[in-house]
């Protein structure tokens, strides 16, 4: 969105801004995917969680780039970029509803070793 109001060198301070972000959080997926899926197959889980952020990153880059080529007169034809930007993340944060919190095996057997030990 703010793109728009860009003018000058400060769309030069945006795109550092988004490059920083984008890839601050990546360290943490082979963590993520190893508490979700566990970590005897941990590899080839992680594999599959990189695979879709590469494909996105190919899909984006090219509607992207399509919308540029469209906005090459004037900046305000990127706006429908934006939008499918916006319609991915909202689908992406419905998605995250539907995860099931992350269960340890000692939480599923007792919660305190007193009631293991009554049992």
């Amino acid at each position: 969105m703010f793109v728009i109001l860009a003018e000058g060198y400060f769309i030069y301070v945006l795109i550092g801004l988004i490059g920083f972000f984008y890839g601050g959080f990546l360290s943490n997926y082979p963590a993520i995917t190893a508490d979700y899926f566990g970590p005897k197959y941990v590899a080839f889980n992680y594999g599959i969680v990189l695979l879709g952020f590469g494909l996105g990153a190919v899909v984006s880059s090219y509607i992207a780039g399509y919308f540029k080529n469209l906005a090459a007169t004037d900046i305000k034809l990127m706006w429908p970029a934006f939008i499918i930007a916006a319609a991915a993340a909202a689908v992406a944060i419905a998605l995250i509803c539907f995860v099931k919190p992350i269960r340890h095996k000692e939480e599923e057997t007792s919660s305190t070793p007193a009631e293991a030990k009554a049992e």
